[in-house]
């Protein structure tokens, strides 16, 4: 019979597994993290280090990103969702944590999705058997004991959300929680929150109701997501150059 740390090593050694080959499946893009190569010696995967942490780190430290940098963050977000589900991989964890800044040039911080540990791939025959964090978990995925690409699209409205706000659902500022009680009862809140069909308040954010769509099951895949957000981009900057043209008039 394995022992408690028996099975967790074993647990590890499999998510090594896992995420290497999926990033290897996966190839060179810019929106998934750059792996590098197995250390033998060490026995861990190398990957290229961003340079500002994750997303969840960078809000934490920075605040809320500029208007601008909430666009293009969050348009790269959601690309790389359509980009790996158009590769047959569900991540199956997606919040901020997952999320990596890096700056691609001096000027430039762009986002790069990791930690594919977790994650599943039917023409792999892979599953890490992961479900996301539950502040960001469709129950719905509880219920089923599996994740698929709605549940990725559900969790991909609330790093939305929180790319605007710089917090989680129903909560303050900051992911940590002084109590294993104090956590174990906003893990249940939420849950029984999402399951009553109740969600943040997005009327007054940008897209909110892209947000909302996939929370609520809108959208069948994170390309329609991608083609709702720019969409509501497109509107804006229409919005913007509307006083101009008439002021022309």
């Amino acid at each position: 019979m394995c022992t408690a740390y028996e099975e967790q090593v074993e647990d590890i050694v499999r998510n090594f597994e896992v995420e290497r080959k999926i990033l290897k499946f996966l190839g060179d893009h810019p929106r998934t993290v750059k792996y590098c190569r197995w250390q033998e010696d060490k026995k861990a995967l190398l990957f290229v280090e961003a340079s500002h942490s994750s997303l969840q780190l960078y809000l934490d430290h920075h605040g809320i990103p500029s208007q601008d940098k909430q666009r293009k963050w969050s348009r790269q977000v959601i690309n790389c969702l359509e980009y790996i589900h158009r590769r047959g991989v569900i991540h199956c964890d997606i919040r901020p944590e997952n999320f990596l800044v890096h700056a691609t040039s001096e000027t430039s911080l762009d986002i790069c999705l990791c930690d594919f540990g977790g994650s599943s791939c039917e023409e792999l025959g892979l599953d890490g058997l992961a479900l996301p964090t539950p502040a960001f978990l469709d129950p719905t995925a509880l219920d089923e004991s599996e994740a698929s690409v709605a549940t990725d699209i559900f969790s991909l409205g609330f790093v939305l959300y929180f790319i605007q706000t710089g917090h989680w659902p129903f909560r303050g500022a900051g992911f940590t929680w002084d109590t294993r009680e104090e956590a174990d009862e906003y893990q249940q809140r939420v849950e029984r929150l999402y399951r009553q069909g109740k969600f943040p308040d997005v009327d007054h954010l940008f897209a909110g109701r892209v947000m909302m769509g996939s929370w609520t099951k809108r959208y069948m895949s994170a390309e329609a997501v991608l083609c709702d957000w720019d969409f509501e981009v497109d509107m804006e900057r229409f919005e913007m150059l509307c006083p101009a043209a008439d002021d022309q008039n």
